[in-house]
């Protein structure tokens, strides 16, 4: 049978494993059929069997040697394009990344999460190296890494690879952080806590509110906000010159509360993301 398909088959016995659509012992039998069937390939480095690169003709030699070539020199040439081009070639780079990344997506999902990964460092990299150039001043670095990051979120959800759903709220927290600090300079510890636990508690709230949609984008909300509660205390330490040890103070207390919520409402909120 095709790689393709065997992949794609042992994925789907994958799903009815995990959802109990099959039991366990049956979706052990067909996965060991498959998986031998598989074998008979030979080794495979992400996905690229033995057969496949020994039965390889010279048309796909010839391709992946002019690719690589092109890409060398476009990145040894790179710093000497003019603004517009740089920004073309890394606008194409990112989107044939994303592309690639969704088309894979079933198919092989570590070459897919390799492909997003490299596409969304391209975009905020690549992004934040245009402003400077341009010198574009603080405003437009801030649109431009909140943009990533919703960018992150959204390629989570749809490609439900929760990591970059999670990284995307990680840079909306440290651009929210940014302003924080540029905008209120004279905080005192309440402010800092008012600044940060409401937003916990309604991450948190979300979570409760989406968990019967999608258990993955609720543990995700859920880990934002349980990050958050502790984001009044982190952004003191770093951000501002509170007084150490009230911070200490405040973030022992907050573990203590939060932990007991948490131990009580285990058996709620373990069903929220999992």
């Amino acid at each position: 049978m095709d790689q393709d398909k065997v992949q794609i088959i042992v994925a789907e016995i994958d799903k009815w494993r995990r959802s109990k659509l099959l039991p366990e012992h049956y979706c052990d039998f067909l996965m060991n059929l498959y998986m031998d069937e598989r074998e008979v390939e030979g080794p495979s480095v992400l996905g690229i069997s033995q057969k496949a690169v020994s039965n390889s003709n010279w048309k796909t030699w010839m391709s992946i040697i002019a690719i690589t070539g092109i890409i060398s020199f476009i990145g040894l040439h790179f710093t000497s394009f003019s603004f517009w081009m740089q920004t073309g070639v890394l606008a194409v780079l990112a989107v044939t990344l994303y592309l690639v990344g969704a088309a894979q997506r079933v198919k092989q999902p570590l070459v897919s999460c390799l492909c997003f990964g490299g596409a969304s460092g391209i975009l905020l990299l690549g992004g934040i190296y245009l402003l400077h150039l341009r010198e574009a001043g603080t405003v437009p670095l801030v649109f431009v890494v909140a943009l990533c990051g919703m960018i992150w979120i959204l390629t989570g959800i749809a490609a439900k690879f929760p990591v970059f759903h999670f990284a995307g709220w990680l840079l909306l927290l440290l651009i929210y952080a940014f302003v924080l600090r540029h905008n209120i300079t004279d905080i005192d510890w309440i402010g800092v806590e008012l600044s940060w636990v409401p937003l916990s508690l309604v991450l948190c709230w979300l979570a409760w509110l989406l968990h019967h949609v999608n258990k993955q984008i609720s543990a995700v909300f859920f880990l934002t906000g349980v990050l958050c509660w502790f984001g009044g205390e982190l952004y003191g330490f770093v951000w501002t010159g509170l007084d150490k040890d009230v911070l200490q103070l405040l973030l022992g207390a907050k573990l203590a509360v939060g932990g007991g919520v948490l131990f009580a409402l285990r058996k709620k909120w373990v069903e929220w993301v999992m």
